[in-house]
């Protein structure tokens, strides 16, 4: 079967972004085509990635500077995994994060309390990409992961 012939039954796309239709700040070209034809099409499709650093705003204006019009529900990141799974099993955790101001507002958003360990014992150590490390976060981090409280990377 032809490759158009394959994707003409496919209803939800998903795209991971850095480095697979963008480098940087520069679309890959044809994506933009290639995104007209889906819309014209009525086809979903989102755009995912594991980098934790930054928020749904931040994609979606970055997408827009590269001619590519999204809303914040078609921005899936890899923190939208993690504020689903701890929604699942641990609703409102106490948690130390180790992230971006961005990540932790995301977290924050989701309905989950940041709480410093030297107040409150966290239920989870969370490690995200983060730009903004201290070596004392850092350090905290480990001794709460030491003692047994269980992280997500």
């Amino acid at each position: 079967m032809p490759n158009k012939e394959r994707l003409k039954d496919i209803k939800c796309f998903l795209f991971d972004m850095d480095g697979t239709i963008n480098l940087g700040n520069t679309l890959i070209p044809g994506m933009d085509d290639f995104f007209a034809q889906l819309k014209a099409k009525g086809k979903t499709f989102y755009l995912v990635t594991n980098n934790s650093s930054k928020d749904h705003a931040h994609y979606v204006k970055k997408m827009a500077n590269m001619g590519i019009e999204v809303m914040q529900k078609d921005v899936l990141i890899s923190s939208d995994a993690l504020t689903y799974y701890l929604g699942k099993v641990k609703p409102q955790a106490k948690l130390f994060v180790l992230g971006t101001p961005e990540l932790r507002a995301t977290i924050t958003k989701a309905g989950f309390e940041l709480v410093d360990p030297a107040v409150t014992e966290p239920e989870f150590v969370i490690l995200g990409f983060d730009m903004t490390l201290a070596y004392n976060n850092l350090s905290t981090a480990c001794r709460l992961i030491d003692k047994g409280v269980p992280y997500i990377a």
